[in-house]
């Protein structure tokens, strides 16, 4: 990943984690209800996709290997690894209450 993608990414994910009414965490996809929609970001082939009530298709990182998502006190956490072996993390405080299928 390019540092500035990353930054991007954490930009726009902390944005829509905070403003969202709720956050749910299902391991390898992360889901924000905001506003009567349901945003979602998930790996998808070598990127991470966001969609937005199951529609679109905005690529918004690239070269991914992985990506995680762990709901933590308070927040979340993002892992992203990517095709070259370089891994990233995130951690994302948020006043919403998150729900995970992991407990």
């Amino acid at each position: 990943l390019q540092e500035m993608e990353w930054q991007g990414f954490v930009s726009q994910a902390k944005k829509e984690i905070r403003m969202c009414d709720e956050l749910i965490i299902t391991g390898d996809g992360l889901f924000m209800k905001m506003n009567g929609h349901l945003i979602e970001y998930k790996k998808w082939g070598e990127y991470l996709r966001r969609r937005v009530d199951g529609k679109g298709h905005e690529l918004i990182l690239q070269q991914v290997k992985s990506a995680a998502f762990e709901t933590v006190l308070q927040g979340v956490r993002i892992y992203v690894s990517d095709i070259y072996g370089q891994s990233y993390s995130v951690l994302i405080r948020t006043p919403v209450k998150g729900n995970s299928d992991d407990t």
